[in-house]
């Protein structure tokens, strides 16, 4: 009895873990306006925050992108300091908006 328990939680275990991986597979990478190329990184933060309408918090950023939080913050460092985005700084988290000569 213990080893048909053992065996049926491993077969749902192995199940969950694929149906998340391939639900991922649905959503990454994000692709051009254009469906022709896959973006770099830089560029696939500016299309989530165009979709958005300009704005996101970085924890959202962080969930659609599928980079990890540390990846994310370097990101938006190096895009803030080359004029592409504001980051604004709301309770424990940021709010990330793309400067207006960027959106299209």
């Amino acid at each position: 009895m213990v080893i048909l328990a053992t065996g049926a939680s491993v077969l749902l275990f192995k199940r969950k873990k694929s149906f998340i991986s391939s639900t991922k597979n649905d959503i990454y990478p994000i692709l051009s306006p254009d469906a022709t190329e896959v973006l770099g990184d830089e560029e696939m933060i500016e299309q989530i925050l165009i979709r958005s309408g300009g704005q996101m918090y970085q924890s959202e950023i962080v969930k659609l992108s599928g980079l990890s939080k540390s990846k994310i913050s370097i990101l938006l460092s190096k895009m803030k300091k080359d004029g592409m985005i504001i980051k604004i700084k709301k309770g424990t988290g940021n709010i990330i908006r793309l400067v207006n000569d960027n959106q299209t």
